[in-house]
């Protein structure tokens, strides 16, 4: 038979027995801290980039309203899209009418192009004449037929103008190219006269959103997307056949 282990040798396995379930338990707590600590520095890491990233999406749309505003502010512009073409002299209209044009365009690039890397193009769709005062990034000419029967420029016009309106993801229709772009768009008008001027459109192109939404900075696999408050979508980095996974 077995023999019985003597009462100092029983002690001190006990005493082993319990030294190790500490050590254990000790070492499982430590882990679960460590974890818990990374997890918690890891989300707050993804919280901080979040909202840096939206602040500079909203500084960005800000410096486009304020650019919304230049034709109701610069003189020379504002006094075309007031002039009535109908009293200018039937051999000199067309004349006045595209040197006004260049003198748009002229503006448009010196005040909008030239200060901001973003802008992909802007529009301007006056009332007063057939003619649309435009600049784009390669050049390409407006799309101008059927410009005033779209949605969105129908649902412009039903605005007041005294702020801008920001239009979703599409694809860009008002030129040659099928780039993806957002847009803020605003009714011009004379408030002196009550008098709609026309409709003007800022877009940015969605690939140079990626220089604001920095993957780099976020977990691997992280992806974007940014909803207005009717969960329309703005920005994604999805691609067409992904599931929508994460929502700033």
């Amino acid at each position: 038979m077995r023999k019985p282990l003597k009462l100092k040798t029983r002690m001190r396995m006990i005493t082993f027995v319990m030294l190790a379930v500490v050590i254990i338990l000790n070492t499982a707590t430590i882990v679960l801290y460590i974890s818990s600590s990374l997890k918690e520095n890891a989300s707050q890491s993804v919280r901080s980039v979040s909202q840096q990233t939206l602040i500079t999406f909203d500084n960005l749309l800000d410096s486009f309203d304020t650019m919304s505003q230049l034709p109701l502010m610069d003189n020379g512009i504002f006094e075309i899209l007031n002039k009535d073409y109908e009293a200018c002299d039937v051999k000199e209209r067309k004349f006045q009418m595209y040197q006004d044009m260049d003198t748009v365009t002229a503006k448009i690039y010196m005040e909008m192009f030239y200060k901001n890397n973003y802008v992909y193009s802007v529009t301007i769709i006056p009332f007063n004449t057939d003619l649309i005062y435009s600049k784009q990034r390669y050049c390409r000419p407006v799309k101008a037929e059927g410009v005033k029967e779209r949605q969105w420029f129908l649902d412009i016009c039903k605005t007041s103008g005294r702020k801008t309106e920001l239009l979703c993801q599409r694809t860009d229709d008002l030129y040659s190219g099928e780039e993806s772009i957002i847009s803020i768009a605003r009714l011009l008008n004379n408030p002196m006269k009550e008098k709609d001027l026309g409709v003007m459109r800022i877009d940015v192109a969605v690939k140079d959103l990626e220089n604001i939404w920095n993957l780099q900075n976020l977990p691997e696999g992280s992806k974007i997307m940014v909803v207005n408050g009717q969960e329309e979508m703005l920005y994604t980095s999805l691609e067409e056949e992904e599931e929508i996974t994460q929502i700033l």
